[in-house]
């Protein structure tokens, strides 16, 4: 009699296999779904824009480094002897306009003039590289603080502008017209409480009672008023 036989070892073992087939395969499927969401997760980490300071900070730093308006009086030296004035002046005529300040006991300074902080640093450029002795006073005034100090920096920037042309020998003489017009008509009135009204009322006659053209030879009393006028607000 024939007898169909059933191998069970065989079929035991092919259970076995497709069960190792298996979890190999998820296990291997897990592997390659991690390592992609690792990969995607870097990229965009990677791609996302590391945080700016905010508009407003910055807007705030270059406001308050704007608030304080600095001014450059370049100085050849100071002088004891009057017979070292005149060969002094003398160096610097060829680079613009020089005046002097009596400080009585120290003596007497020499200056080339009164510029703007960039004028400033050129003109000390200038004489450096020319080899002349020099050294900087520098004045500032705190616009930020009220809108008086902002109108006696409008003056004061209006009137170097033109003494700063004048610093060019091939410029004669430039007319005064325009700046006095300014000065009446856009130079706003300020609190009559502020600390340096008065200085602000000298300045606008100041400039109102400048002759209708500033030539070279006028310039030196223009730097010595605005020297003055800025050892005021210095306290110097």
């Amino acid at each position: 009699m024939k007898y169909t036989r059933y191998d069970m070892k065989r079929k035991k073992n092919g259970n076995l296999s497709f069960i190792i087939v298996m979890l190999s395969t998820v296990i291997f499927a897990f592997i390659i779904g991690t390592a992609v969401f690792n990969l995607l997760f870097k990229n965009t980490a990677m791609n996302e824009p590391s945080p700016k300071p905010s508009s407003g900070a910055v807007q705030v730093s270059k406001t308050n480094e704007k608030a304080v308006v600095k001014y450059i009086a370049v100085q050849h030296g100071l002088f004891q002897k009057q017979e070292y004035l005149e060969p002094g002046k003398n160096k610097l005529v060829p680079y613009g306009n020089p005046f002097t300040i009596n400080e009585d006991q120290k003596g007497t300074r020499i200056f080339l003039g009164i510029y703007n902080e960039d004028e400033g640093l050129k003109a000390i450029k200038t004489l450096t590289d020319k080899g002349i002795d020099n050294s900087k006073m520098i004045f500032e005034i705190n616009t930020a603080s009220n809108p008086c100090d902002e109108e006696i920096s409008a003056v004061i920037d209006a009137e170097l502008t033109i003494l700063t042309k004048l610093s060019d020998n091939n410029v004669k003489s430039i007319p005064t017209e325009e700046l006095k017009k300014w000065c009446s008509t856009e130079v706003k009135e300020a609190d009559q409480n502020s600390k340096n009204i008065n200085i602000l009322k000298e300045l606008k006659q100041h400039v109102n009672s400048l002759p209708k053209e500033i030539t070279r030879d006028k310039v030196s009393e223009c730097y010595v008023y605005i020297y003055n006028i800025l050892k005021k607000i210095n306290n110097k």
